[in-house]
């Protein structure tokens, strides 16, 4: 099945944000290794609570993909 140009971007748009959302927690993750322990554990939560968040927005994006999500057409 062929997705229409709005399913299309907004495909993109959620696997876009997905890789943006894990390279900020990899970065981040970079950082917390520079902090003091405490500091560092509490980063550590908010960077699991993103890598989960990259996961729902890729899995949003499967399922525009399968056509399980479809943006109506401007008409």
């Amino acid at each position: 099945m062929e997705l229409n140009q709005p399913t299309q971007q907004l495909r993109k748009e959620l696997f876009d944000m997905a890789h943006r959302t894990e390279n900020l927690a990899l970065e981040l993750g970079r950082i917390a290794e520079l902090l003091p322990e405490e500091a560092a554990f509490a980063l550590l939560g908010a960077i699991g609570t993103m890598f989960k968040d990259a996961d729902r927005l890729r899995a949003m994006g499967q399922s525009a993909s399968d056509g399980r999500i479809v943006v109506a057409s401007a008409a």
